[in-house]
Formats: C-alpha cells, sequence, structure tokens
C-alpha cells in the first residue's frame, strides 16, 4: 500500500517537473554515436556577444526548441550547455557540422569545479585544429564513470548553422571518410563538367561556353568553401582569404551566369532592352565579391545572401519572357535553372530566416547546383546540334539561293540576247534605211523614226525589268503586285482599255524567288502587250488568285481572238509557254475569232 502511495506521489508531482529537467547525455560502452536532441541542449542568447563565460555560467539557459542549430544572420553569441556522463573506456569526439563559423568555444566544467578552454573557427589556421576534418570538432578525454558540463559558444558573421554530434573515436573517422568520398564524388563530377565544357570551347570557339565553365569553376569552389574543403586543402593558413571565400565565389559565381545567360539566350538578337537587367546582375556580382573584401561583416553577408534572392527570380523571369518567345534552347534553361531555382531559394530562405538546420536542407543547393550543371552542359550540347542544323539549313538557302540566281542570269541573258539583242538589231537596221531614205524620200522619215523610238522605249523597260529583278531584297510578292496594278493600268489606260483587276488578299504574305517572279511578270507583260498589239479589246480582266499551294493567273480580253493553231508561234506567244516551264506552271492559251482571248497560268507555290 505504501508503494503505491510513493508511485502516486511521484507520477503526480516530481513526473510533470522532471519534464522540464535537462537530459543528461549517457555515453554508453556499446554506444558510438549520439545526436543531439532538443531536450539534451540549453540555450543562452548573448545578444551583447561580450559576456564573459564566469558571468555567462551563472546566467539562465533555456531548453532547446529544436533539434538542430539555426539562428541565421544574428549579432549576438549564442551559447549551448550539455549535461554528458561517460559510462564506457572509449575516447569520444564531439562534432559540430557546420563549416564557416568564425569562432567556436568550448568550456569544459568538470566535477571538482576545474574549467578547460579551448577554440577552434574560420578566424584560426587550419593547423591548430585539434582534428583533422573539414568540420569542427573536439576530442572529449573522459575517465569512465566521469560526468561534465558543456558551454560550447558560437560567434560567426555567416550564418549560424549546425547540429551537435558525439561520436566514439573510430566511428567519427569512418564516417569523416564516407563524407570525404563523396564529396570526390561530386567535385569529380562538376570537375568533368568543367573539361567537358572546356574542351567545347576550344572546338566550337564560342564564349558562351568559356562563361559556363567560369560559372561552374567558380560554384565548385563556393562549394569547396562551404563544404570547409578549402580550408582544409587549399588557403587552410590564410584566414583573410578563408573569411572571405564563400561570398567572393558566390559574387562571381552571379557575374558569369549572368553573362552565360545573356549569350545562352540571344538576348543581344530576341530582347535587345534587356541587355541592361543584365548590366544590373554584372553589377550585383562585382559589389557582393567586393563588398565582403573590404571587410566581412554581418551586414556584408546578409546583403549578399539577400540581394541573391530578387537577382534569382529576374534570371527565371527573364528565361521564362524567351521560352514564351518561341526560342527552343530557353526549355533546356529553364529546366536546369528551375531546379537551381528551387534549391537556392530554400537554401536562402533557411539562411537568412534560420529554418531547421538538417541533413536535407545542406544538401539541397550542392545538390541541386550538380543537376543544373549538368542538365546546362547537356542543354549547350543540345545548343550545338541546334547551331548545326540551322547552319546546314543556311547552307542549303544559300544553295537554293545561288540557283536561283543563275537562273536568274540565265533568264537575264537569254532575254538580252533574244529581246534586246533582236530590237537593237531591228534600230540599226531601221537607223540604216533612214539615213539612205533622208535624201531619197524624206517622206518616210516619221515612220521610221516612230519604230526606232518604239524600240528604244521597248529596251528601256526590259532594262528596268531586269534592274527590278536583280535589286530585288526579299522574296515578298508584294512589290510584284504593285507593279502588275502599275504597268496594266497605265499601258491599257492610255490605249482608251479598261483595266479590271482582282487580287487575292491572302497572296501579300508569300514569298516567291526572283526568278520565279521574273518570269511570272514577263508572261503577264508579255500578254498585255499581245493584247494591246493584236487583240482591239475594250475590256482586259486579270485576276490573280491562290488556291491551295497554286498560284493562278487568269488575263481575259474581249477582243477580235485569233485562230490558235494558225497563230502557234506569233505574237509573243512562243515565250509565254517556255517560261511557264521555267516556274514549273503550266500555260493554258483559248481564243476564237471575234469572242476574245482567255489565257490561264497555274504554278505551284514553292515550299
Amino acid at each position: 500500500m505504501n508503494y503505491l502511495l510513493r508511485l502516486f506521489f511521484f507520477i503526480l508531482f516530481l513526473k510533470p517537473f522532471s519534464i522540464f529537467c535537462q537530459k543528461t547525455v549517457l555515453l554508453a560502452e556499446d554506444g558510438y554515436f549520439y545526436d543531439l536532441k532538443f531536450d539534451e541542449i540549453e540555450v543562452y542568447d548573448d545578444s551583447t556577444a561580450k559576456l564573459p563565460f564566469e558571468t555567462i555560467i551563472k546566467k539562465p539557459f533555456f531548453k532547446s526548441t529544436k533539434n538542430s542549430v539555426n539562428s541565421g544572420f544574428s549579432k549576438s553569441k549564442i551559447w549551448y550547455r550539455v549535461h554528458i556522463k561517460n559510462q564506457s573506456k572509449k575516447r569520444w569526439i564531439m562534432s559540430i557540422s557546420g563549416t564557416i563559423i568564425d569562432e567556436i568555444e568550448l568550456f569544459e566544467v568538470f566535477a571538482d569545479g576545474k574549467i578547460k578552454k579551448r577554440v577552434t573557427g574560420d578566424k584560426y589556421p587550419f593547423s591548430e585544429r585539434e582534428v583533422n576534418s573539414p568540420t569542427f570538432a573536439f576530442y572529449l578525454d573522459f575517465k569512465p564513470v566521469e560526468s561534465r558540463t558543456l558551454y560550447i559558444s558560437v560567434k560567426s558573421n555567416e550564418t549560424k548553422s549546425f547540429k551537435l554530434f558525439i561520436r566514439s573515436e573510430p566511428y567519427y573517422f569512418y564516417k569523416l571518410n564516407i563524407y570525404l568520398y563523396s564529396l570526390m564524388f561530386y567535385f569529380g563530377m562538376l570537375l568533368m563538367m568543367v573539361i567537358y565544357n572546356l574542351l567545347l570551347y576550344f572546338s566550337i570557339r564560342d564564349i558562351t561556353y568559356l562563361y559556363y565553365v567560369f560559372y561552374i569553376a567558380s560554384f565548385s569552389m563556393m562549394q569547396f568553401a562551404v563544404f570547409g574543403l578549402g580550408n582544409q586543402f587549399i588557403w587552410g593558413e590564410n584566414i583573410w582569404f578563408g573569411n572571405r571565400s564563400t561570398t567572393f565565389f558566390a559574387g562571381i559565381c552571379t557575374i558569369f551566369i549572368s553573362l552565360f545567360s545573356y549569350k545562352y539566350l540571344n538576348i543581344k538578337v530576341l530582347f535587345p532592352k534587356l541587355k541592361y537587367a543584365f548590366y544590373y546582375l554584372v553589377i550585383c556580382g562585382f559589389s557582393i565579391t567586393f563588398v565582403n573584401f573590404i571587410k566581412p561583416t554581418l551586414a556584408s553577408n546578409y546583403f549578399a545572401a539577400v540581394i541573391s534572392v530578387p537577382n534569382i527570380f529576374l534570371l527565371s523571369l527573364i528565361g521564362l519572357k524567351v521560352l514564351l518567345s518561341g526560342y527552343k534552347p530557353a526549355r533546356y534553361y529553364m529546366l536546369a535553372w528551375g531546379i537551381l531555382f528551387f534549391s537556392i531559394m530554400i537554401f536562402l530562405l533557411n539562411t537568412i530566416f534560420g529554418l531547421t538546420a538538417n541533413t536535407y536542407l545542406s544538401l539541397i543547393l550542392p545538390v541541386g547546383g550538380l543537376i543544373e550543371v549538368i542538365l546546362l552542359s547537356f542543354a549547350l550540347g543540345k545548343k550545338i546540334q541546334t547551331t548545326e542544323k540551322e547552319k546546314t539549313n543556311a547552307q542549303k538557302e544559300v544553295v537554293k539561293q545561288l540557283k536561283a540566281n543563275e537562273e536568274v542570269r540565265k533568264n537575264i541573258a537569254r532575254d538580252l540576247h533574244d529581246d534586246l539583242g533582236s530590237t537593237l538589231s531591228s534600230i540599226r537596221i531601221l537607223s540604216e534605211v533612214a539615213h539612205n531614205e533622208t535624201n531619197s524620200h524624206p517622206e518616210k522619215l516619221p515612220e521610221l523614226l516612230n519604230k526606232i523610238r518604239n524600240s528604244t522605249h521597248k529596251i528601256q523597260e526590259n532594262l528596268q525589268d531586269i534592274v527590278w529583278t536583280t535589286q530585288t531584297k526579299d522574296n515578298s510578292i508584294e512589290e510584284l503586285l504593285v507593279k502588275i496594278r502599275l504597268f496594266g493600268g497605265e499601258i491599257l489606260e492610255a490605249k482608251n482599255i479598261n483595266y479590271h483587276l482582282d487580287l487575292d488578299k491572302k497572296l501579300s504574305s508569300l514569298k516567291l524567288e526572283p526568278n520565279i517572279q521574273y518570269d511570272f511578270f514577263m508572261i503577264f507583260k508579255e500578254a498585255i502587250n499581245n493584247i494591246i498589239k493584236y487583240a482591239k479589246a475594250k475590256n482586259v480582266f486579270v485576276s490573280i488568285n491562290q488556291k491551295n499551294e497554286n498560284i493562278e493567273m487568269l488575263i481575259k480580253d474581249d477582243g477580235v481572238g485569233f485562230d490558235i493553231n494558225q497563230e502557234k508561234n506569233g505574237n509573243g506567244l512562243k515565250n509565254m509557254p517556255q517560261r511557264a516551264e521555267n516556274i514549273n506552271g503550266k500555260l493554258s492559251i483559248n481564243s476564237k475569232i471575234g469572242e476574245g482571248t482567255e489565257i490561264v497560268l497555274a504554278f505551284p507555290v514553292p515550299q
């Protein structure tokens, strides 16, 4: 009965209070790893960052609310208290997972009141660390069945984000080796991407790849600093650079990812006004780099972290704008940048606002960055294929244009030989006749001079057509349609012939090679000239329409007509079928005496 009463009294009164008591960490003989929990850690925030340990030890500590520590950017000096009791014969190591902390102090208070102090952190050379490790650690040389109270203080201009572990010495180095091998694989992948893109640069000589190589290299060095490898392997004794390395490489990253994005997204061509946004991004990169070089402070580090958020968002918006414009390579950019954007945002939110520090949050930026680097490397490789395809298509277009130019040259040569040559011959003959008839038959001179005038006018028109064909700046047929309207109107109205023209509105969007436009217009011109010379028509009806993949031209008059069988090779009709054949078209001429003439031309629109 008394036992039950004592048990009831303990549960009712003592057990609730024991919830608020700090647990002692028991280091057992069969244990090898202790991840310190919130109920094993007490916290005190020294907002002045100047209180001595003799004062701190008298201050009231409060229970931690998290298993991990993340106070973000804080001016305070944060103190942590842990009670430990050793129940083993092992040698233990206390590990602090953070790698970019300026100063860590460890005070060990023994049962007899003796105090032992040790320090580590980025402000001290790497050679002074007790444990050869990229993270911070202290040996805990406990005697069996010994109890101690540990006070750990953390002060840093960087974000204070870490976890506390106690591990047996063999297990600590076992986990450390796994950690280092994992980092070797990680940085090996980044090195492969550097070499791959550097080889592409030497092969293609496109500065986009060089920008990307510098971006990967600076990103790798930033991660080297974040993981603590820079202090261990590169600038370990150079405290000045070690305290500035992370922010320095972050600024370099900003510069080269901005330059890379500008070139890769083809901003200069697609959205030239956006160059000012990239000027801003590059200036931000230089600011982050050099402001921190003057003196690394809490404010400068906070500035670097905060300014990165809108910059990342800006690059994402630009990439989205380019993607929506139809530029296909932007798809790969947005996929890669979207992954990195998510990773960086989580990392920065964790850094700035002090979210819970855990393994996943610590790995999200390096893993996201690695995926982004790999995706963009493949994207650049894909861009090579796209560029080669564009070059091939451009070469095909050049060959096609050369062939078209050759056809124009042949047509011009033929017209110069046939039409202009024969016309010039007739002018020469008429001139000789006029010279001979000057004295003997002067009454014939006006008729001869009129024929010479008409012949020279014909030469002038033909030369104008040739010049127009060779000077066409693009393949749009809009100018051709204007020429058809003006030529038909002027020449027919001068002969008092009504000109009825019907043009399909869809034609203005079509494009034809210059040689096709030339033959098309010459067929129209010869048909109109024949009407004027022989048809004695009062009305001419011309309609040009697009029907499916063909262009059809109908020229009809209400003149006297002719017998198609007898005039097969006359009236300039022999040139028109040949020109139609040149453009893969079909020409039909229908005419009856007294019923006028109808000419129909149909030819395909080249794709």
